[in-house]
Protein backbone atom coordinates (compact mmCIF):
# COMPACT_ATOMS: atom_id res chain seq x y z
CA UNK A 1 0.00 0.00 0.00
CA UNK A 2 1.31 3.08 -1.07
CA UNK A 3 1.95 6.30 1.84
CA UNK A 4 -1.00 8.83 1.60
CA UNK A 5 0.49 12.65 0.97
CA UNK A 6 -2.96 13.75 2.43
CA UNK A 7 -2.20 14.86 6.55
CA UNK A 8 -5.40 14.34 7.57
CA UNK A 9 -4.80 10.44 7.10
CA UNK A 10 -2.45 10.56 9.95
CA UNK A 11 -4.10 13.21 12.26
CA UNK A 12 -4.63 11.01 15.50
CA UNK A 13 -0.83 11.51 15.56
CA UNK A 14 -0.70 15.06 15.75
CA UNK A 15 -1.49 15.46 19.52
CA UNK A 16 1.11 12.98 20.65
CA UNK A 17 3.93 15.00 18.10
CA UNK A 18 2.57 17.87 19.49
CA UNK A 19 3.06 16.97 23.13
CA UNK A 20 6.65 15.92 21.81
CA UNK A 21 7.49 19.34 20.73
CA UNK A 22 6.41 21.43 23.63
CA UNK A 23 8.02 18.89 26.15
CA UNK A 24 10.98 18.60 24.16
CA UNK A 25 10.86 14.19 24.69
CA UNK A 26 8.15 12.05 25.36
CA UNK A 27 7.44 8.19 25.30
CA UNK A 28 4.37 6.88 23.63
CA UNK A 29 4.01 2.98 24.27
CA UNK A 30 2.11 0.39 22.54
CA UNK A 31 0.13 -2.69 23.08
CA UNK A 32 2.37 -4.36 20.27
CA UNK A 33 5.22 -4.15 18.45
CA UNK A 34 3.40 -4.17 15.52
CA UNK A 35 1.24 -1.21 16.69
CA UNK A 36 4.59 0.68 17.41
CA UNK A 37 6.03 0.25 13.91
CA UNK A 38 2.58 1.37 12.40
CA UNK A 39 2.54 4.24 14.31
CA UNK A 40 5.49 5.65 13.84
CA UNK A 41 5.19 5.15 10.10
CA UNK A 42 1.78 7.34 10.28
CA UNK A 43 3.55 9.70 12.30
CA UNK A 44 6.57 10.22 10.27
CA UNK A 45 3.96 9.97 6.64
CA UNK A 46 1.71 12.79 8.90
CA UNK A 47 5.19 15.18 9.42
CA UNK A 48 5.88 14.24 5.48
CA UNK A 49 3.15 15.59 4.73
CA UNK A 50 2.63 18.86 6.74
CA UNK A 51 6.22 19.34 5.22
CA UNK A 52 4.92 20.17 1.57
CA UNK A 53 4.15 23.48 2.89
CA UNK A 54 7.57 24.56 4.46
CA UNK A 55 9.15 24.17 7.45
CA UNK A 56 6.98 22.96 10.74
CA UNK A 57 7.76 22.62 14.34
CA UNK A 58 8.08 18.75 13.67
CA UNK A 59 11.28 19.00 11.93
CA UNK A 60 13.38 18.99 14.55
CA UNK A 61 11.95 15.79 15.85
CA UNK A 62 13.36 11.77 15.64
CA UNK A 63 11.27 8.85 16.55
CA UNK A 64 12.91 6.00 17.62
CA UNK A 65 11.41 2.80 18.40
CA UNK A 66 12.39 0.67 21.98
CA UNK A 67 10.12 -2.49 21.81
CA UNK A 68 6.15 -1.00 22.00
CA UNK A 69 7.60 2.27 23.29
CA UNK A 70 7.99 5.45 20.88
CA UNK A 71 10.63 8.09 22.17
CA UNK A 72 10.11 11.30 20.54
CA UNK A 73 12.44 13.52 21.46
CA UNK A 74 14.24 16.95 19.44
CA UNK A 75 17.55 15.73 17.48
CA UNK A 76 20.39 16.99 18.96
CA UNK A 77 24.36 16.16 17.99
CA UNK A 78 26.19 16.17 21.24
CA UNK A 79 28.73 19.37 20.87
CA UNK A 80 29.86 22.68 22.13
CA UNK A 81 29.02 25.62 19.83
CA UNK A 82 31.88 28.54 20.34
CA UNK A 83 31.84 32.05 18.99
CA UNK A 84 34.81 33.21 17.79
CA UNK A 85 35.91 34.76 21.35
CA UNK A 86 35.70 31.32 22.11
CA UNK A 87 33.10 31.76 24.71
CA UNK A 88 30.21 29.12 24.86
CA UNK A 89 26.77 29.51 23.14
CA UNK A 90 23.67 28.40 25.08
CA UNK A 91 21.76 26.25 23.06
CA UNK A 92 19.08 25.22 25.11
CA UNK A 93 16.64 27.33 23.79
CA UNK A 94 12.74 26.63 22.99
CA UNK A 95 11.81 25.10 19.13
CA UNK A 96 10.74 28.16 16.87
CA UNK A 97 7.29 27.85 15.92
CA UNK A 98 6.93 27.38 11.93
CA UNK A 99 7.35 30.83 10.12
CA UNK A 100 4.37 30.01 7.94
CA UNK A 101 1.54 31.57 10.93
CA UNK A 102 -1.03 32.51 7.97
CA UNK A 103 -0.39 29.11 6.00
CA UNK A 104 -1.07 27.07 9.05
CA UNK A 105 -4.53 29.37 10.33
CA UNK A 106 -5.68 29.00 6.65
CA UNK A 107 -5.18 25.16 6.66
CA UNK A 108 -6.67 24.88 10.19
CA UNK A 109 -9.72 26.58 9.38
CA UNK A 110 -10.46 24.67 5.87
CA UNK A 111 -9.74 21.51 8.50
CA UNK A 112 -12.38 22.40 10.83
CA UNK A 113 -14.96 21.96 7.77
CA UNK A 114 -14.02 18.68 6.50
CA UNK A 115 -15.69 15.65 8.21
CA UNK A 116 -14.37 13.00 10.48
CA UNK A 117 -11.81 10.76 9.04
CA UNK A 118 -13.16 7.15 9.45
CA UNK A 119 -9.96 4.54 11.09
Amino acid sequence: MSRSTNPHAYLYTKPVLDEAVSRGRVTYSLQTEKDAHKWRFHANSYRKACAVAGPTAYDGLELILRGTDIIIQQKMVPGILKAADGSEIDLDREVPEPANDELMAFAKTLARDLPEIPE
